[in-house]
């Protein structure tokens, strides 16, 4: 079963569950002086999967003037208290037609880490795994780059009953 999570940059990046769960969009601020030649909005999902599940991540790209270049997307593990780690980084190569949406997958990543809930009677330590998320990258500039934990796309693991 595939799972997407979805994100837009420059238009939109998802990271993959079987449905959308898009739950908010907010545009990325450009000003004169840090216009990149693509525009970012993020829109994006909090997705539960079973442990050991792929997640696929497509984005979605919107040039107004046109750009080629590379999109690289670097999953990160939150741990709880320390800092985050890189899972793995994906990359693709994009040209965008001037007023372009252009769609790219960049591949997938395997969630094999099980969240710490910290449920009463268990406790999440330090270091604890929280929640796979991303940062966006064009041409090695960072365009998207989440800081709220309670707010931003994630992907979070459960293990099955049974």
């Amino acid at each position: 079963m595939k799972r997407k999570l979805v994100f837009i940059l420059v238009a939109l990046i998802a990271l993959v569950p079987a449905s959308y769960f898009a739950v908010a969009s907010t545009f990325g601020k450009i000003t004169p002086d840090t216009n990149p030649p693509v525009r970012v909005q993020v829109e994006g999902s909090q997705i539960y999967v079973p442990v050991g599940e792929p997640v696929y991540i497509y984005i979605k790209l919107y040039s107004y003037s046109g750009a080629s270049g590379t999109v690289t997307v670097k999953v990160k593990k939150d741990l709880i208290y320390y800092t985050d780690a890189e899972y793995t980084t994906l990359e693709a190569h994009v040209d965008i037609k001037p007023g372009e949406e252009k769609e790219v997958y960049l591949g997938g990543f395997v969630a094999s880490d099980e969240t710490c809930y910290g449920h009463i009677g268990s406790w999440c330590f330090p270091g604890s795994f929280r929640e796979y998320f991303i940062q966006v990258y064009f041409n090695g500039r960072l365009i998207y780059n989440p800081v709220s934990v309670d707010g931003r796309e994630f992907v979070r693991t459960y293990r099955p009953a049974g």
